[in-house]
């Protein structure tokens, strides 16, 4: 993906790499590699490069993702891959600062490791330290400087892949050489690239298992459209791609490979992409890139119809089913959702809309994040780092901390739903006649606000002097289709961020008076955002009312309440029937 406000691609690009895990655990230790050598101050008179190979695991690209458990990565975005195209038009070169990101530091990293990432993708263009023909030299200090990146990587306990990224861009003046409908017609640029590759691949050979190489980026024809005859092409720059790491022997043999489709259809992937054949078996990954959510983003801040969650799944399957199921691990190598931001390339912003695109965004990533996990695909966000106002910032880059309390929900929301996937069948805001009216009744004094953010209940500073014989709490009334379905249901799910306290979950039945009910306590951590099921075999009555055994097709709506007095503080979302 290009820098935002200065290069706008439209749409999706499929680069196919495949990472997906059946392991719903979290595992995020990496190999125990005797051997690596730990940097931890890098500068100029260091080489980074380990002195003798490091370990490189004889499973497949499959088991060791599943087995590490890594299940969601982040792009170290518009970096290593920017280019100044404007200081010399005639020689454009790729320099780290380019688009305002600043120089890489070991914070950023351990910023991604800290908040849940397992792995980090590295774009790097190499546009502008390449040498001429026939050799193509790569000028020594940008390949140092990559592979400082990468270390800085490895230190804070994430896996890595590099790239060969914007030398593949079409653009007048950009300086992209690798361009899929050139190719035929200058048979230098595939010498080039395995030129290229070659001297890659040698100099991070003895790097371990967590470096994987990835070939290239969005590879196209400039006008985003595909045939047999270009996908033959793209086809065999993958095996070239191939065949030139392996041919560089050592850990290069056994080292994952990551490759790419046309951005295009996943019919054209499905009918025209062909796996390389492969020395290492078992050492392939599939990508691919999403990004329809871009307009949501940047234009239309409204996402969430059935249409909308039917896309994502339908594209998803596609490479479940080529691949996952099949023991080919895919990721999702760049994907939003971007923020709804005021800039040039944003026409008709209106700050009417900034609370609902704010919302949506954070529904379409429990529901983008979670299908991908259901799918067993590894969503890589593509963080782009330069400072807000930004539509694809998340951390700054110097301290590596989330960059606001906006973007440190956003990722909150990331990790949570990687972790915790939600069931496609959720209960959403229409489906309520009521939806989570908070109501008060009997002799309790207390403040109730209620603050409604589409399918999210909110209340904060609410009082509570007395808890016995009242209630203080919210009821949400299902229209006719959703009561049937949580009638069918053997349990509910939800997200709580809360205070630490104790609650009740309370399910009224039509067949008891006396303001009876079915309820379970559940609790709730300070400041943290969790996870809730609740099994409706271990309801239980109050000791008062009539008691009646539990039947479920009586049910008439759900309730939360307090449970203690003072001051309560609760959020909840994303309301599931299982």
């Amino acid at each position: 993906m290009k820098k935002y406000n200065k290069i706008f691609i439209a749409i999706v690009s499929i680069i196919m790499f495949s990472m997906m895990t059946c392991n719903k655990g979290s595992n995020n230790e990496l190999p125990n590699n005797s051997s690596f050598q730990i940097i931890s101050v890098i500068n100029e008179n260091i080489d980074p490069r380990p002195s003798f190979p490091e370990t490189m695991s004889s499973k497949t690209a499959f088991e060791y993702l599943r087995d590490k458990g890594i299940i969601v990565g982040i792009n170290l975005g518009n970096t290593l891959d920017a280019v100044d195209t404007w200081t010399n038009p005639e020689r454009p070169i790729a320099i780290e600062t380019a688009w305002g990101s600043p120089k890489v530091n070991q914070a950023i990293f351990n910023g991604y490791k800290e908040q849940g990432f397992q792995i980090v993708r590295i774009p790097v263009t190499w546009i502008g330290h390449i040498g001429p023909a026939p050799d193509y030299k790569i000028e020594e200090s940008w390949l140092q400087r990559v592979a400082e990146v990468a270390v800085y990587a490895r230190n804070a306990g994430l896996m890595a892949i590099i790239n060969m990224h914007h030398d593949d861009f079409y653009s007048p003046g950009f300086g992209g050489w690798l361009l899929l409908n050139k190719v035929e017609d200058d048979p230098s640029i595939i010498d080039q690239y395995e030129k290229m590759w070659k001297q890659i691949a040698e100099y991070f050979i003895n790097f371990g298992d967590w470096l994987m190489f990835e070939g290239f980026n969005e590879l196209h024809d400039g006008n985003w459209g595909i045939n047999k005859q270009l996908y033959n092409i793209l086809n065999d720059i993958n095996q070239r791609f191939t065949n030139t790491v392996r041919s560089t022997g050592g850990n290069n043999i056994q080292r994952y490979l990551v490759y790419n489709g046309h951005w295009s259809s996943q019919a054209n992937s499905e009918n025209y992409f062909i796996l390389p054949n492969d020395i290492s078996v078992g050492k392939q990954i599939i990508s691919f890139h999403y990004y329809p959510s871009f307009d949501f983003a940047a234009r239309n801040p409204n996402w969430g119809t059935e249409q909308d969650k039917t896309e994502i799944d339908n594209f998803f399957d596609v490479f479940r089913s080529l691949f996952t199921n099949n023991n080919i691990p895919v990721i999702i190598g760049e994907n939003g959702p971007y923020g709804y931001v005021n800039h040039p390339e944003n026409f008709g912003y209106n700050t009417a809309y900034v609370p609902i695109a704010r919302q949506n965004r954070l529904n379409y990533i429990d529901y983008f994040y979670s299908r991908a996990r259901e799918n067993g695909l590894i969503p890589f966000y593509f963080e782009t780092g330069e400072p807000e106002p930004s539509s694809g910032n998340l951390f700054n880059r110097i301290t590596g901390q989330p960059s606001s309390p906006e973007n440190a929900e956003i990722i909150r929301h990331m990790i949570n739903a990687i972790n915790n996937p939600i069931p496609r069948d959720r209960i959403g805001r229409s489906t309520f006649v009521d939806y989570w009216h908070w109501h008060t009744y009997s002799d309790v004094t207390s403040i109730i606000n209620s603050s409604q953010r589409y399918n999210v209940f909110t209340i904060n500073g609410n009082v509570l002097d007395t808890v016995q014989y009242a209630f203080a709490g919210c009821i949400a009334r299902p229209d006719s289709a959703t009561l049937n379905k949580l009638r069918a249901s053997t349990s509910v799910s939800f997200k709580v961020l809360g205070d630490g306290k104790t609650y009740n979950f309370n399910i009224a039945t039509s067949d008891i008076l006396d303001y009876n009910y079915y309820y379970i306590t559940f609790q709730t951590k300070n400041g943290e955002e969790t996870y809730v099921t609740i099994n409706f075999n271990d309801l239980t009555q109050p000791s008062w009312g009539i008691q009646k055994p539990f039947n479920k097709s009586l049910i008439e709506h759900i309730q939360i309440s307090t449970s203690t007095r003072g001051a309560f503080s609760l959020t909840i979302s994303d309301l599931t029937m299982r």
